[in-house]
């Protein structure tokens, strides 16, 4: 009798069945650790505990401290002329608040039936024990794993990430790899598997406005200058009521969809009531829909207000004339825009116009990424959702958020990146009641496993 080939990929079902209380125990003590930017201590813990669950899958880790937070690094035993995959997430959260809006306390991980609610149990603590889940399958099947694998796990991804440049001008040879794959967030709307092939830049200013030296009456705003209008005016300025950016240059260098960009926009299975309805609204502005909606989304940049501050707005009133002004401004980004340049232009805007008390900081900046839309790691992907989901893969050649993960990667190491994730739909990113649902982190768990056998033998075998 002939000998058959060996397809482990039923096999790994049966694992992910069978330890599917353990792995989402492992999820649940993630969750439990509130990893927020701004509290280093947990920030440490966390690390220090992935560290050793990385350690436990055989890989050779450590813990690589840097200025924003401490880099998990892991390599598994070398195979020689293996292709190497790296794999990315991120452990830092977002801030609970409004912790009263939660039903549930936000670091507590508790399960309501197939629901976990939890802060990160999605975005990104969820993808990242579905990932090293599947490295347990795959080695408790294979006995070793099929290529070889690094992983990158930051803590300061909801931060923008500061640390990247400098960690990768001293570990660029550490992170030596043939794709990058970073696993984050949850599926599309319309309840797709997604692949995301880039992502937009993004600039972050805080602009401050000042009037008098110290808050005052407020029946001296006869006499002396107002802090708030100043602001007002000022950001007024910088977008007109049709919602276009005004600033001049702003839209030089945007480049449109090429042709195979809008090949796959066209292929993306969109639907505006799914997207409106995960957006809390009835239509989108401008009664745009369709492809061009999704064309809007991706390739057209914004500007929006996420922060005002000044004076009193507690309870009841009070007469006060405040000082001071502060808005927090977040410019999207698309090629070829970069965050420099807008910059630059921001400034020379706001001295253009002559506004006095105006003071703008530049908080974060990322430039918008651009991966390969067609490469082995890309089809190990669709493949992998196909097996799995038994439906086809949402592309997007950029994602309509910032980051720097796997695209960003691939740049900078002159490689092929995508981004993907395994979270249900609507999963409440970075709001209350973040939740993730245990269908899905079953099934995300042998998805990964799936990612890292078809990359595994199709940068072997590119042919297949």
């Amino acid at each position: 009798m002939g000998a058959t080939n060996r397809d482990p990929r039923s096999e790994i079902a049966e694992v992910v069945k069978h330890r599917s209380e353990h792995y989402i125990d492992v999820l649940q003590q993630l969750i439990q650790i509130p990893s927020v930017g701004s509290r280093p201590d947990f920030l440490d813990r966390c690390a220090r505990r992935i560290d050793t669950l990385i350690e436990d899958l055989g890989f050779e880790s450590r813990v690589l401290p840097t200025p924003a937070c401490p880099m998990v690094f892991g390599q598994s035993v070398p195979h020689l002329n293996a292709p190497t995959l790296l794999l990315t997430s991120h452990y830092d959260v977002q801030p609970a608040e409004p912790v009263e809006a939660w039903s549930v306390p936000p670091f507590e991980a508790r399960q309501l039936g197939d629901k976990i609610i939890g802060r990160g149990a999605t975005d990104a603590k969820g993808n990242l024990a579905a990932l090293l889940a599947a490295l347990d399958a795959l080695r408790r099947v294979l006995g070793q794993y099929p290529l070889n694998i690094k992983l990158l796990f930051d803590g300061a991804e909801e931060r923008g990430s500061p640390q990247l440049d400098e960690f990768l001008d001293t570990h660029a040879g550490l992170l030596k790899a043939d794709a990058v794959v970073s696993f984050d967030a949850g599926f599309a709307p319309t309840d797709h598997p997604f692949i995301w092939l880039g992502s937009s830049g993004m600039l972050v200013l805080e602009v401050q406005a000042t009037g008098s030296s110290k808050d005052l009456h407020s029946s001296r705003a006869r006499l002396a200058p107002h802090a708030g209008w100043r602001l007002v005016h000022a950001l007024a300025s910088l977008r007109d009521t049709s919602g276009r950016i005004t600033i001049q240059g702003f839209y030089d260098h945007v480049r449109p969809p090429d042709p195979d960009e809008f090949s796959i926009l066209r292929s993306y299975p969109w639907d505006d009531s799914a997207y409106a309805e995960e957006l809390g609204i009835s239509e989108f502005p401008d009664n745009v829909t369709g492809i061009e909606a999704l064309r809007k989304l991706l390739f057209e940049p914004s500007l929006t207000i996420t922060g005002l501050d000044s004076g009193y707005t507690g309870p009841g009133w009070k007469e006060v004339l405040p000082a001071q002004a502060i808005a927090r401004l977040e410019f999207r980004l698309v090629p070829n825009q970069t965050a420099d340049d807008i910059y630059e232009k921001v400034e020379r805007h706001f001295r253009a116009h002559q506004f006095e008390g105006i003071t703008v900081t530049r908080l974060t900046s990322t430039d918008p990424t651009q991966s390969a839309l067609n490469s082995p790691v890309t089809e190990a992907i669709m493949r992998a959702a196909k097996h799995v989901y038994g439906k086809p893969v949402a592309i997007k050649p950029r994602h309509e958020s910032s980051g720097r993960q796997a695209t960003w990667l691939a740049g900078k190491l002159g490689i092929a990146g995508a981004i993907t994730g395994i979270g249900p739909p609507n999963w409440r990113g970075h709001a209350p009641d973040e939740f993730m649902l245990v269908p899905y982190f079953d099934d995300g768990i042998e998805y990964v496993a799936n990612v890292i056998l078809n990359f595994a033998e199709l940068a072997r075998f590119p042919d297949r």
